[in-house]
């Protein structure tokens, strides 16, 4: 259980400044400034991804008691959560858009991908957000 709430507590604090961000690429006023919050926003957005959807391995490990050996990819484990009703089928929906999303921003760094991701963050910081505020530990 040490583990869980581990987990939980870093991708609580990692949103946190997710939303900070976000909230300062919102708030910048200096176009030459816009590109330095961008990529914040999607560094951020990165990492928040990363402890989330481990996070969420873990919930279905000791909360539900599955057999995360099998569960071993961010795919599988959202899909594993709607089969277990943590996740509706918009936010599996959302969650593999999401997924798609990390994806391109590991394998090459293009400006117009990273100015399209920053405005898609904010729907990605409150679904996770969301999802959290609805699991118990």
């Amino acid at each position: 259980m040490e583990i869980l709430n581990e987990r939980f507590f870093s991708t609580k604090k990692s949103l946190a400044r997710f939303k900070e961000s976000i909230d300062r690429l919102k708030n910048c006023t200096q176009e030459s400034d816009r590109s330095f919050f961008r990529d914040s926003v999607v560094q951020r957005f990165e990492f928040t991804y990363e402890v989330f959807w481990k996070f969420l391995r873990a919930y279905l490990d000791q909360k539900r008691a599955l057999d995360v050996s099998q569960i071993g990819n961010p795919r599988t484990t959202f899909r594993a959560a709607h089969l277990e009703a943590l996740l509706s089928i918009q936010e599996l929906e959302d969650c593999l858009k999401m997924i798609e999303d990390r994806n391109q921003t590991s394998h090459t760094y293009d400006e117009t991908f990273a100015e399209e991701l920053a405005n898609q963050t904010q729907l990605y910081a409150t679904l996770i957000e969301t999802i959290l505020s609805r699991l118990t530990l």
